[in-house]
């Protein structure tokens, strides 16, 4: 008799562990298909941007410079962990309201200048892949500090 309450007890205690373990990993199911969520509307944000390409810009400049930043993107918010989901939201709320207006090179630069604010690795990854970025695009750092009201010359950005 004291061993049928035993096992009933070590039973108990299992299926408590057990359901408590499946709340958890559900809970972290959640919590990571909500950032991919998040993440998915960022990448669509930047890819909206290739048919908004200005005329003085060419297709080529353009691509490398969507490309770069999409990458940009996708590994500087490559985990839920570090309190990303929250610069990620943040990100995409911003993008969403700064990609309304016009749009041209600047635009990308300032995503990257974003992403280094997001987190850490942010600003290290934009630290080491930037000037790769802009030398895709043919400009250099000088140029993508260029205000929105500067008038560009284009000659560059051809």
């Amino acid at each position: 008799m004291k061993v049928d309450r035993v096992a009933k007890l070590i039973a108990s205690a299992l299926a408590v562990c057990l359901v408590f373990g499946l709340l958890l990993f559900s809970l972290r199911v959640s919590q990571l298909i909500s950032f991919a969520n998040k993440k998915d509307v960022g990448v669509e944000l930047i890819e909206s941007l290739r048919s908004r390409r200005p005329d003085e810009v060419a297709t080529q400049t353009w691509d490398n410079a969507l490309t770069w930043t999409k990458t940009a993107y996708s590994n500087v918010f490559f985990s839920c962990d570090g309190g990303s989901s929250a610069a990620i939201a943040g990100f995409n709320s911003e993008a969403k309201a700064k990609f309304a207006t016009n749009v041209d090179l600047r635009t990308f630069d300032w995503v990257w200048d974003r992403l280094a604010c997001a987190s850490p690795y942010g600003e290290e990854y934009v630290g080491k892949f930037k000037q790769d970025y802009l030398e895709s695009t043919e400009r250099n750092p000088e140029q993508s500090k260029r205000t929105e009201t500067e008038p560009s010359t284009g000659e560059s950005e051809k």
